[in-house]
């Protein structure tokens, strides 16, 4: 079992995205931790369980997060430009 180490959530700034979730029509893994299936998307579980450490998927994760974000403020600014035009 890869425990995190000691401090490590300490250590780590916290990601304010500023999220509203909505969950109309959202369902979950339901049989899977839903972080894990969320890295799983960006990494296989063969490697999530023997080459990368926790500290590594929260990494994953993190950038999972980021990136949907930013592609959403992407999309949005494009669609204004769209209307506008």
């Amino acid at each position: 079992m890869v425990e995190s180490p000691h401090g490590f959530f300490a250590g780590r700034r916290p990601l304010d995205l500023g999220l509203e979730v909505d969950t109309v029509g959202i369902i979950d893994y339901p049989n899977i931790p839903r972080m894990l299936g969320i890295a799983m998307t960006h990494a296989p579980l063969r490697d999530l369980d023997s080459v990368y450490s926790l500290s590594d998927m929260y990494d994953i994760l993190e950038k999972a997060a980021v990136d949907s974000h930013n592609q959403k403020r992407v999309a949005k600014a494009r669609e204004r430009e769209r209307r506008q035009k």
